[in-house]
């Protein structure tokens, strides 16, 4: 028979047995330990924090927390949840509070902002009346002698073609129209960007300018008459036109030969453009043509070099002292807005966030029905 195993040497552990300060030992098995190596060898021999262990312990075999714990936690919620409704309460007192006052601020600015478009609009029909009559007083003036006569016509015909007297005739009408941002079924958050889905002013500038190529003799935005010194800027949100707001849907009014304005614009690089956003973007676009038009007076251009009579600037060549010393000379209509008016010295900067540039890939698309 063979002997017994000799029993282990002291402090040799078994194979069979766990040894008791198994585990990451950073000190040998009979020096001394130092106490930041104690820390370190517990830190990495206990990860969790002797609470969170109990906790741990207590969800295993699942026992209750304590009543004093379970006390604490009712109390805390409790408190909280004063705390929030607290809160709610003085904020819904504050909003309402305010509503009022907030209402009436925004219904008087409002009601300002109507009295002054409507004293605008009243001193725009008395200057286009006293404009008429100058207009007639002219023509008589002058109706006795043949060349008074063609000078009267030459002077109406560009004070037509420079946007200084009401016209009518046939034409077309382009209205354009934001689209419909795609929004989250759920939440109702619009994905995306939303700029992206609005006419812009560089929509409206290329549409126009669309228009005077293809022989149009007038133009009108939302009423708003176009000359050669028309700007087409943004501000914010909104699209101004010679610094008045135009609303959406945007309404350009050509007159010319409707049926070749027509087809021309069907061919126009700008519309066929317009009607790949139609289809990514669901923009609006409706072009008709219209047997009878009429489009107002632009706003009378402020001289930049030419001097009035009897100013105090020197004469020049250019200065002019007919009866149409007031009127701009005929420039090749394209209002895409780089030209902003003399009166204002400069046109404003845009505040308006600027949009996602819009890449359709459909751009070839077919002419508008």
């Amino acid at each position: 028979m063979s002997s017994p195993a000799p029993p282990p040497e002291h402090g040799t552990p078994d194979h069979g047995t766990e040894p008791r300060d198994a585990g990451f030992r950073l000190f040998g098995k009979d020096a001394p330990p130092s106490p930041g190596l104690t820390m370190l060898a517990d830190l990495m021999n206990n990860h969790l924090d002797p609470g969170y262990a109990a906790a741990a312990r207590r969800r295993e075999t699942g026992e209750p927390p304590s009543r004093l714990t379970a006390r604490g936690r009712r109390a805390l919620t409790a408190v909280c949840a004063a705390v929030i409704g607290v809160v709610l309460a003085v904020a819904y007192r504050e909003t309402v509070a305010t509503a009022p006052q907030a209402a009436e601020t925004r219904d008087a600015l409002a009601a300002e902002v109507r009295r002054a478009q409507s004293r605008t609009d009243g001193l725009q029909r008395l200057a286009d009346q006293r404009r008429e009559a100058v207009a007639e007083a002219q023509d008589a003036a002058v109706a006795n002698s043949s060349t008074g006569q063609a000078l009267s016509r030459r002077i109406r015909d560009a004070e037509a073609t420079t946007g200084l007297v009401p016209v009518t005739g046939p034409g077309i009408v382009l209205e354009v129209s934001d689209g419909e941002p795609t929004r989250d079924p759920v939440t109702g958050v619009t994905v995306g960007d939303a700029e992206a889905f609005l006419v812009q002013d560089g929509d409206l500038q290329t549409l126009a300018n669309a228009v005077w190529a293809a022989g149009a003799e007038a133009v009108a935005i939302d009423g708003q008459r176009l000359t050669a010194l028309s700007t087409i800027r943004s501000a914010g949100a909104a699209v101004l036109v010679d610094f008045r707001p135009v609303d959406n849907p945007y309404t350009i009014t050509a007159i010319g030969d409707a049926d070749a304005l027509y087809r021309e614009l069907l061919r126009a690089p700008a519309v066929r453009r317009f009607q790949s956003y139609v289809k990514d973007y669901k923009m609006g676009l409706d072009l008709r043509r219209d047997d009878e038009l009429r489009l107002p007076a632009g706003p009378e251009p402020e001289l930049r070099e030419a001097a009035r009579p009897g100013s105090q600037a020197p004469a020049s060549p250019s200065t002019s002292t007919g009866p149409a010393a007031s009127t701009a000379p005929p420039a090749s209509p394209s209002p895409s807005g780089d030209t902003p008016p003399a009166s204002s010295g400069s046109a404003p900067p845009s505040t308006r966030p600027a949009a996602t540039p819009r890449v359709s890939p459909s751009s070839d698309a077919g002419g508008a029905d």
